[in-house]
């Protein structure tokens, strides 16, 4: 077998509907290979560029990589990927036999605020992220590292804590940790994922006096003072692959905010929870001057959205204006 195929400026929707695929992605695809062998074990070399692409909606305005052939392994060589200033280098390899895996890549400089998927109506993120990643084996016995590092984020343009984060394997395990502190506030997440069957996690994210401003004035449109704060925690259990088993918890021991000069705050804990496919709002009681509100109820969430949730109290009528 000897092949030589060449092709400039090919539409990429057009290259994936020939080979049976059809996603979100535009541009076109320069690419010229050289090979020759066997179907198992090709030997050869060649190069890939993209330009002017979106992958899901984002910009990629130019992305390339040396191909090569050898070992009956199919590589990446000098990968290098531009997006909205930031840039991805690195190699990657797939074993056409044993189906074995391995890349190593890292990036610098991407602006969240310029992933259209991280920007709503109400919230919108930002933050610049790099990450270095590591990983090989196989799809049933992966093994990865990577770490994961966010500056100057923001939510909806107030800044919060610098964040830290890894993911590494320890036998069929994916252990996680992440770390972000600011002035009094911090935020930790600790956990595992089993890598095999439907991915069983444990994880459990813990958080004291965290700033929680720029998600009160997404729902809020009136004058806030003062600093909006919550305590807790939130844990999450079953399988990744199976959503619908999850069971989310979340315990959230205080809360506060000032909304129309008006402090409120929980009378007790606030508890939420998320099982078969139902999630529930157990208990809900806050107070302020003039206001009491006692809640709870459920959301069945494979059936259409059906809401029954039960609330009463006062509230302060300067609170409506908010």
């Amino acid at each position: 077998m000897e092949l030589h195929p060449e092709q400039r400026d090919a539409s990429i929707p057009d290259v994936l509907a020939i080979t049976g695929y059809n996603y979100p992605v535009s541009g076109t695809v320069s690419f010229n290979v050289n090979a020759a062998g066997s179907e198992a074990n090709p030997h050869g070399d060649g190069h890939i560029l993209v330009s002017d692409a979106r992958v899901y909606g984002e910009p990629i305005a130019r992305a390339s990589a040396d191909v090569q052939f050898a070992n009956q392994e199919a590589q990446l060589r000098n990968i290098d990927i531009a997006h909205n200033g930031a840039r991805a280098t690195g190699s990657a390899g797939y074993n056409l036999t044993t189906t074995a895996f391995h890349f190593d890549l890292r990036g610098s400089n991407f602006d969240l605020s310029r992933f259209r998927w991280l920007q709503s109506e109400r919230l919108s993120l930002g933050g610049q992220m790099n990450f270095v990643a590591r990983g090989s084996g196989t799809r049933d016995a992966p093994s990865l590292d990577s770490e994961l590092q966010v500056r100057n984020p923001f939510i909806n343009g107030q800044r919060v804590g610098d964040l830290n984060a890894t993911a590494h394997t320890v036998g069929d395990t994916l252990r996680l940790t992440a770390r972000s502190q600011l002035q009094n506030a911090n935020l930790v997440l600790d956990g595992t994922i089993r890598l095999r069957g439907d991915f069983p996690a444990d994880v459990a994210l813990r958080f004291s006096h965290l700033d929680v401003d720029p998600l009160v004035r997404t729902f809020v449109k009136g004058p806030m003072v003062g600093q909006s704060e919550m305590a807790g925690s939130v844990t999450l259990q079953g399988p990744l692959r199976v959503w619908r088993n999850l069971n989310i918890t979340a315990d959230i021991s205080d809360f506060s905010a000032d909304i129309q000069h008006i402090r409120i705050q929980n009378d007790g804990p606030i508890r939420f929870n998320m099982a078969h496919e139902v999630a529930r709002l157990e208990r809900l009681r806050l107070k302020g001057e003039d206001t009491t509100l006692d809640a709870n109820g459920t959301i069945d969430l494979a059936g259409g959205g059906r809401l029954d949730l039960l609330a009463n109290g006062t509230i302060n009528m300067r609170l409506l204006q908010s």
